[in-house]
């Protein structure tokens, strides 16, 4: 899967209370002679304008990247609104 594609998990509804995720990241580790693809997973929809913002208060210092990695969206938005 690429960023931005939607995955409806529906074995995670009741731990999450929601079945619907988006890939948020895709990361590679190698290790041995294997290749490792992490997907990290957003809950809701793919929204390519919070996408884009995300990466833009981040090269522009507006936030760091303690606060990129840890916080949640919501948390984000609430800070750059």
């Amino acid at each position: 899967p690429k960023i931005g594609e939607e995955m409806d998990l529906f074995f995670l509804r009741g731990k999450f209370y929601t079945s619907l995720f988006h890939v948020e990241r895709v990361t590679h580790e190698f290790e041995d002679k294997k290749q490792i693809i992490i997907l990290h997973l957003a809950e809701g929809t793919y929204n390519p304008y919070w996408h884009f913002r995300k990466a833009e208060a981040y090269e522009k210092r507006e936030i760091s990247s303690h606060e990129y990695y840890s916080l949640s969206n919501y948390e984000l938005k609430e800070k750059l609104i």
